[in-house]
């Protein structure tokens, strides 16, 4: 029986095995291929550890590989256990690789898909529905805009009635002293107040609802003409 010195190999392959076992020998592959009758190609494939790249029988394989090995007088346990070994795990690859290439179209990962297309949709109308709602409130609560056209500030008065007028949003109320004011439909508002002699202040509050009331402070004063006395 003919013993051979075997290296050990990092990779721990089959292939880098029969390659090993080949070299010692002294041959390359086209004249192994004349010696054992397997082309090249097959040679080349099992020196590189391609074995599902065959394409066959698991049995013929094994076979073929048996008949080439003995030509080199070796041990065949030896390199048939490592096939066996490297033909289950590359069909644990194999299985697995095809796993991952059919999850795409997995229901399970379409119905993830469209969840969370579905939870960016929902986050996006909650998020602008939320800022809609923020943006109204603030408006809500925003005091209306007014104008006063009547009295200016500091203006005095020959009479003791002051005509206050402006114009506001439609829907507010206005109040001058605490007393309402006559309200149109375009928004416009007025009333006459009686003023004592002297400086007034006169308070106009616009109130809407939901929001801050808005207050414009106007003073006024009221002079009366004196009187003249003729001495006779």
């Amino acid at each position: 029986m003919t013993f051979t010195m075997k290296r050990i190999h990092l990779s721990g392959s089959l292939g880098d095995d029969l390659r090993e076992l080949r070299e010692r020998s002294g041959l390359t592959i086209d004249e192994v291929s004349g010696k054992t009758k397997v082309v090249p190609s097959i040679i080349h494939a099992w020196e590189e550890g391609r074995w599902t790249s065959l394409g066959m029988d698991r049995l013929y394989l094994e076979r073929m590989l048996r008949g080439y090995i003995r030509t080199f007088g070796a041990r065949e346990s030896f390199y048939l256990d490592k096939l066996q070994q490297e033909l289950g795990q590359s069909q644990q690859r194999t299985k697995e690789q095809q796993i991952q290439e059919l999850r795409p179209f997995k229901g399970f990962d379409l119905f993830w898909t469209m969840r969370v297309r579905v939870a960016l949709l929902l986050s996006v109308f909650v998020f602008g529905l939320g800022f809609y709602m923020v943006a109204q409130a603030r408006s809500l609560a925003e005091p209306p805009a007014v104008e006063i056209s009547s009295p200016q500030d500091g203006q005095r008065l020959d009479q003791p009635v002051v005509h206050i007028q402006g114009k506001t949003v439609p829907e507010a109320s206005v109040y001058v002293n605490d007393q309402p004011a006559t309200m149109h439909q375009d928004g416009s508002f007025e009333l006459n107040v009686e003023v004592p002699r002297g400086s007034t202040e006169i308070s106009i509050r616009v109130n809407k609802r939901h929001s801050r009331d808005q207050v414009i402070t106007r003073r006024i004063v009221y002079e009366r003409e004196s009187e003249v006395v003729h001495e006779l």
